[in-house]
């Protein structure tokens, strides 16, 4: 089910030229373009990220986005194909200052993608639990989340951000696809009649009337049973 908000997303990258491709630059990888993997026009980015510390692909303000004020918006995502037969584990790193050096100006999500596998994670940028509530709805219904960690940034001022590896004992490729922020959840009827989550499923949901009653006698019937 799609998520209803008050804002759109905004994409960042989506391989579709390989003008496109150029603006971005290359640490200790190589990349093409492919239709594997696409999942935002026709094309897709084979990353082959070559051993090194921290090989990466890095997105610069003024060459491969242009709006470096991402305030409005509360998390970045990106599809991501894992061809290879072992996990691999992917960051993402968000810059505040050219100055940024993994531990200052700098805000990193970490994620562990299975071996052949295909989804969406997301690095949100900040806790979206309002008052009251356990957690918030999802950025992106269906998406995985990443572990964030590192400074608190100016988010907004981005002048930078880079998909990378940490040491990788050898050579790994992943397709990439569809970067691009995300708006606010909308809080607005995320709750249904009977006080659970509206824009989920599970064993157990009620649905109706009939499901309320009935699980209210099947707990009154446990209690009968269970308690002396």
């Amino acid at each position: 089910m799609l998520w209803c908000c008050a804002l759109v997303s905004v994409v960042l990258a989506s391989f579709e030229t390989t003008a496109e491709v150029e603006k971005v630059q290359l640490h200790h990888a190589q990349v093409h373009r492919t239709p594997e993997g696409a999942t935002h026009g026709s094309f897709a980015l084979q990353v082959h990220f070559q051993v090194a510390d921290y090989p990466n692909i890095y997105f610069r303000i003024g060459a491969a986005f242009s709006n470096g004020d991402w305030r409005s918006f509360s998390g970045f995502a990106v599809d991501v194909l894992n061809p290879e037969d072992e996990p691999i584990t992917l960051l993402v790193r968000v810059d505040d200052d050219f100055a940024a050096d993994g531990h200052r100006h700098c805000r990193t999500g970490r994620i562990s993608l299975p071996p052949r596998s295909q989804g969406t994670v997301v690095m949100p940028f900040r806790p979206a639990i309002p008052p009251g509530m356990r957690g918030g709805p999802p950025l992106l219904p269906g998406a995985r989340t990443m572990e964030t960690y590192g400074a608190d940034i100016d988010w907004s001022h981005i002048v930078a951000f880079q998909l990378f590896l940490a040491k990788p004992p050898r050579a790994r490729t992943l397709i990439v696809d569809n970067l691009r922020l995300l708006p606010p959840p909308d809080f607005k009827g995320i709750v249904d009649r009977y006080g659970q989550y509206a824009h989920g499923d599970w064993q157990g949901k009620v649905k109706s009337d009939e499901d309320f009653h009935r699980q209210r006698e099947e707990e009154a019937a446990w209690l009968r049973a269970t308690l002396p």
